[in-house]
C-alpha cells in the first residue's frame, strides 16, 4: 500500500519543517510527500526547497484556501491513499505503519486519533464509531483519515465554498456516498489548536456548520440547536483550559485527572506507553 501524504501551508515557515519531517521518517518506500504552498511571502518555500530531493512533487501559487489546496494535492497524489497533514501538526512515529497494519481490504476512509499539546497536558481526541453524529458536528479526526483516492474522482473533492468545515462536508458527502469508514484509536498525528477551524470557530466553522446539515437534511431548528450547543462547549472549553493551566503550574491537574479516571484528558508517561508512544515522540 502506498500512501500519499498532502500538506497544504501557507506562511508556515514555524512548523513546516517538523511536519515535513515526520512525513519524511515513516518510510520514503511507501509515502509520497506534496506540499501545496499557497503563495507564502515568508520563509516557507527556502525551507521546502531544503527538501526537495526527498519530496515527491511541490507547488507554490496563491490558492483561496485549504480546500482548494488540498484539491490540487489531491490531483498530484499517486497514492492508494490520501492523508492531509496541517503545516503546523505532525506525524507520529510509526503513524503510516499503524494505518496500513490495521486498515482492511474493503476499507474507503481510515479514521484514527489525534494527540493535542495543550498548555496544561497532551490530550488524547478520539474519532467517534457512530457516524451518524457527523450530522450533529465534525466527529471524526480529519488529521488522522487515510482516503481511498479514488474516492475523490467519485464523488469530488474538497468543496472551497467552505472556509473551515469543508473537512466536515466531505466526510458527510462520503457517508451518504456509501463510503465504508474505518474507526480505530490508533493515534496518527500531533495536532495543535492554532488551525483555521479552531481559531474561526465561533465565526466561520460554526455558521457553515449550520449551512452543511441543512444541506444534508438536517431541520432548520435541529442545526440551529447544534450550532448553539456546540458555541456553549467553545466556551464553556475556554473557560476550562484557564483553569486547568492554573492547576497545571501548581502540579496539580494531573493527579486531579487520574484520581477521577480520567487519565487521556490529561496523559502522562504512562498513558503514552499504553498506545505505544513516549514522551519523546510528542
Amino acid at each position: 500500500m502506498f500512501i500519499s501524504v498532502i500538506i497544504p501551508v501557507y506562511n508556515g515557515e514555524k512548523g513546516i519543517e517538523k511536519a515535513i519531517q515526520s512525513a519524511l521518517s515513516q518510510g520514503e518506500n511507501d509515502v509520497e510527500l506534496i506540499i501545496v504552498d499557497g503563495g507564502s511571502t515568508d520563509n516557507t518555500m527556502a525551507i521546502v526547497k531544503l527538501y526537495a530531493d526527498r519530496i515527491s512533487k511541490y507547488v507554490s501559487e496563491r490558492d483561496s484556501g485549504y480546500a482548494e489546496a488540498l484539491n490540487k494535492g489531491i490531483a498530484l497524489a499517486s497514492g492508494d491513499y490520501i492523508l492531509m497533514l496541517a503545516a503546523d501538526d505532525r506525524l507520529l512515529p510509526h503513524a503510516i505503519d499503524g494505518i496500513k497494519s490495521s486498515i482492511k481490504d474493503d476499507t474507503d476512509i481510515w479514521c484514527g486519533s489525534i494527540l493535542q499539546m495543550l498548555p496544561y497536558g497532551i490530550k488524547h481526541w478520539k474519532s467517534n464509531p457512530n457516524l451518524t453524529e457527523l450530522y450533529h458536528g465534525c466527529s471524526l479526526r480529519h488529521p488522522a483519515t487515510a482516503f481511498r483516492r479514488k474516492l475523490f474522482a467519485l464523488y469530488g473533492g474538497y468543496d472551497t465554498d467552505y472556509k473551515c468545515a469543508a473537512d466536515r462536508e466531505i466526510f458527510l458527502r462520503m457517508y451518504t456516498k456509501g463510503a465504508v469508514f474505518q474507526v480505530e484509536d490508533i493515534p496518527v498525528a500531533l495536532f495543535t489548536s492554532e488551525g483555521i477551524s479552531n481559531k474561526n470557530a465561533l465565526t466561520i466553522a460554526f455558521p457553515e456548520d449550520v449551512i452543511i446539515s441543512e444541506k444534508y437534511g438536517v431541520s432548520t431548528v435541529q442545526a440551529e440547536k447544534d450550532r448553539r450547543i456546540n458555541i456553549r462547549k467553545c466556551v464553556k472549553s475556554k473557560r476550562i483550559a484557564f483553569l486547568k493551566c492554573i492547576l497545571a503550574k501548581m502540579g496539580l491537574l494531573s493527579f486531579i485527572y487520574h484520581l477521577c479516571g480520567k487519565g487521556e484528558a490529561c496523559m502522562n508517561k504512562k498513558d503514552l506507553e499504553n498506545i505505544g508512544l513516549n514522551l519523546q515522540d510528542i
